[in-house]
């Protein structure tokens, strides 16, 4: 099971270049552009949970999702930080980000730094569904499947079940929340 994870605490792990004042950086959550309060260059730091990198045929990408945006958030970023290889889809992250103005009422989001999540599992996180999941009665793979959870809908984490590995993927069997009050187990 693939899915997005958005959490309240965080425990640091840097990935990209130190080289940058933390202290600049105030926490907002992962917003639409238009919700953002800009004048000219602020600096943001927000939770999010990791979705892809990719090259968009100008720069570098990040793509991130939050339960407040609601839709992916992209972040430009410098080839320079190559060390992106070791965030991996599905984890949660710290960001720190500048927007620029660009000009007149255009501006442009580019990522600075990010931190790894310890955690990645979070009780009452809102996750998106990475692909279509099988929502089981019980945390196994002999229980009885639900329903179908559609690729990016959105679950709620409600408890953490038993560790499994199941074809080569260790993960944690949760119990979930659909947006329509539907509940029962998901493998992590």
């Amino acid at each position: 099971m693939k899915i997005f994870f958005l959490l309240f605490l965080f425990i640091p792990s840097l990935l990209f270049s130190q080289n940058f004042d933390r202290s600049l950086y105030r926490e907002v959550p992962i917003m639409p552009y238009a919700q953002y309060p800009l004048e000219e260059t602020q600096y943001f730091k927000s939770l999010g949970h990791f979705r892809r990198i990719f090259h968009n045929n100008i720069s570098y990408m990040l793509e991130a999702y939050s339960d407040v945006a609601r839709g992916p958030h992209f972040f430009d970023f410098n080839t320079q930080n190559n060390n992106y290889t070791r965030i991996r889809p599905l984890q949660i992250i710290m960001i720190y980000y500048r927007i620029e103005r660009v000009w007149d009422s255009a501006f442009q989001t580019i990522l600075d730094h990010v931190e790894l999540v310890d955690d990645y599992v979070i009780i009452g996180a809102q996750y998106i569904a990475m692909e279509n999941l099988r929502l089981r009665k019980t945390g196994s793979l002999q229980s009885e499947t639900l329903l179908t959870i559609q690729r990016d809908g959105w679950i709620r984490v409600l408890e953490k079940g038993n560790e499994e590995t199941i074809d080569g993927i260790t993960s944690v069997w949760v119990r979930v929340r659909l947006e329509d009050g539907t509940e029962g187990w998901c493998f992590g």
